[in-house]
């Protein structure tokens, strides 16, 4: 089993069915956490159910290094609708942000992760 550490930053903006995300709510970090695991993906998807209690699917992520964008290889990016408690939206909830009756937010994650491994002294 492999120990990866991850953190994570949120921006939080409203967000609009038809207008997309707007304006710029607020923002905070988490403190890194360890997570042990076989492969880097399987933490990542431990960090999301566990930590940060999200659905979470790769097939939405953006990567950056696998898009040729010259960055770090160690940085995810992911968005997740949220209700104003920060929880993720339910379907109730979406279909009532469709209509314009219900305000959602767009919680914008940027993730980074490390394997650890043991040092000789």
């Amino acid at each position: 089993m492999k120990k990866f550490i991850i953190s994570s930053t949120h921006e939080i903006f409203k967000d609009s069915y038809n207008e997309g995300e707007t304006d710029y709510v607020n923002g905070y970090s988490l403190k890194s956490k360890i997570i042990n695991s076989e492969t880097t993906k399987e933490a990542i998807q431990k960090y999301f159910e566990y930590e940060l209690y999200y659905k979470f699917n790769f097939d939405y992520a953006h990567i950056d290094h696998e898009e040729g964008i010259n960055t770090s290889k160690n940085t995810l990016h992911y968005s997740v609708l949220v209700d104003n408690e920060n929880s993720e939206a339910s379907e109730e909830d979406i279909e009532l942000w469709k209509k314009d009756k219900l305000e959602l937010y767009a919680n914008n994650i940027f993730l980074t992760i490390h394997e650890l491994t043991e040092a000789t002294i």
